[in-house]
């Protein structure tokens, strides 16, 4: 009922409670937030659940055919969509291209670059990131790397955060879930 969707809304997102936005420690980029379904796997990586949307370019303001007839509109404009993930539209991501060889040189960078900067800002975080990364990595990370697309902040930094995108199977034939793992020792969590 519209009552108790509405009552869960509301639950959720009180006037007290502010949003979480996780951005990019290095390049300020906002790469995911809290309104999204999340966890944390392996105390290192977040990860967030997204879905696929309908994006209509026209801000869901249909053409006007009578009076834009001459300039070449017609009603099929205001009907043509693209299909996005949520996580990507709405924390405007970039998919960049990565093969094997030039995503681990990113991610041996990466992670000296995150290591660096917990010696500085949580010293005592840091030996655990290096062991809990590097058994995700090689458990999990490494056997689905032809299963992902990977996307950058806005800002296009390949330096920065790198978002892995890859699809989960439902049960029942039931479309599948986008999921996205970022390095969470790389995000700083702010509240709006």
């Amino acid at each position: 009922s519209t009552q108790s969707t509405w009552g869960l809304f509301l639950q959720r997102f009180s006037l007290s409670e502010k949003m979480r936005v996780f951005k990019d420690v290095f390049c300020g980029d906002e790469m995911v937030t809290d309104a999204f379904p999340m966890t944390i796997v392996d105390d290192v990586i977040i990860e967030a659940y997204g879905r696929t949307i309908q994006i209509r370019d026209d801000c869901g303001i249909a053409a006007n055919v009578d009076d834009e007839a001459a300039e070449g509109a017609t009603a099929s404009t205001a009907d043509e969509a693209r299909t996005e993930i949520n996580i990507v539209h709405s924390c405007r991501l970039v998919e960049q291209a990565f093969d094997r060889a030039s995503f681990m040189a990113w991610l041996r960078s990466f992670m000296r670059r995150v290591k660096t900067s917990l010696d500085e800002r949580n010293p005592t975080r840091a030996a655990t990131f290096q062991a809990n990364m590097q058994a995700f990595v090689t458990g999990k990370l490494l056997p689905k790397f032809n299963d992902f697309r990977f996307f950058s902040g806005e800002s296009f930094d390949v330096e920065a955060s790198i978002a892995m995108l890859w699809y989960r199977d439902e049960p029942g034939g039931a479309p599948q879930t986008p999921v996205f793992w970022f390095v969470r020792d790389a995000l700083k969590e702010e509240k709006y």
